[in-house]
């Protein structure tokens, strides 16, 4: 479903990006809006199922208390993190992402998740 969204979704980039990105320091500091779509995010967030996967066995194994995420993108790979967390029953996640617009989208993932009741 993500994967074929023609969403519009522009999102505003802050940081030094790549080297190769040249950016001055005002870009840097106020950030570099770019236009993507939804689909076009979920298939680079996608691309992580290997890493989310292995998040959700690390924490369903160690069953951490406190946990934090730095980038939520999407909300793919915290979704993951926050499912192994309900099944253990215990522990808290905080995510924390700098694009407004992600923000957003990975908010609707975690009510999405809310939802699930586990078996």
């Amino acid at each position: 479903m993500l994967n074929n969204s023609s969403t519009k979704n522009p999102i505003t980039i802050v940081g030094a990006g790549k080297p190769s990105s040249a950016r001055t320091e005002e870009e840097t500091y106020q950030g570099v809006t770019r236009d993507t779509t939804v689909g076009a995010m979920y298939r680079i967030a996608g691309k992580l199922y290997f890493r989310s996967l292995l998040s959700f066995k690390l924490v369903a194994e160690f069953k951490p208390l406190k946990s934090i995420e730095l980038g939520t993108c999407l909300g793919i790979s915290g979704a993951y993190h926050a499912s192994a967390q309900m099944l253990n029953e215990s522990g808290s996640l905080t995510t924390l992402e700098g694009a407004q617009s992600l923000a957003s989208l990975a908010e609707k993932t975690f009510h999405n998740l809310a939802q699930i009741t586990p078996v």
